[in-house]
């Protein structure tokens, strides 16, 4: 019975495989052909150009320090300008180094005074509690001397750095 029915079963699929394979074949689908606009080509002069939106960051940077303190008087330069060495940057307003330095003149002369007078006390007195007493004043005006120099010194010092300096040239 097996045998019979797959026998069957092989030659009833055969038959239906001939009659579907003896159709006429499917025509194809016939298109339309799709709408095309077509544009003349134009020939003139194109720029070319990029809009790039970014920052820029130097690759070298310098700090600028002040070595005095002070108020800002100028600006001598504008932002991302060119910059040589030695051009003048920026200026601290030296109005309180120059009363300094005025200041330490009039000391160094007051002291120069006091020495002068120690000297001549010195060559006139000659009593020996007199002399130690004179050659002290002597010493501490000379002290005084120096030290007055000195501030003087620092104060004109002062007045020359509050104008700082582009130390390198940047662009």
């Amino acid at each position: 019975m097996n045998k019979k029915f797959v026998l069957t079963f092989a030659i009833g699929m055969g038959l239906c495989l001939f009659i579907a394979g003896c159709k006429e074949p499917a025509q194809p689908l016939k298109l339309s052909p799709p709408d095309v606009t077509v544009a003349k080509p134009i020939q003139k002069t194109v720029d070319i150009y990029s809009e790039i939106v970014g920052q820029i960051d130097s690759p070298q940077t310098v700090e600028l320090r002040a070595r005095v303190e002070g108020f800002l008087k100028e600006v001598n330069f504008k932002e991302g300008a060119e910059v040589k060495k030695g051009d003048l940057m920026f200026t601290i307003d030296p109005g309180q180094y120059e009363v300094s330095r005025l200041q330490a003149i009039a000391l160094l002369e007051s002291a120069k005074v006091a020495l002068q007078k120690a000297n001549d006390v010195k060559d006139i007195e000659v009593d020996k509690a007199n002399i130690v007493k004179d050659e002290a004043q002597l010493v501490n005006a000379i002290q005084k001397v120096k030290d007055m120099t000195a501030a003087l010194t620092g104060a004109i010092l002062c007045m020359a750095i509050t104008a700082i300096m582009a130390r390198y040239r940047r662009v």
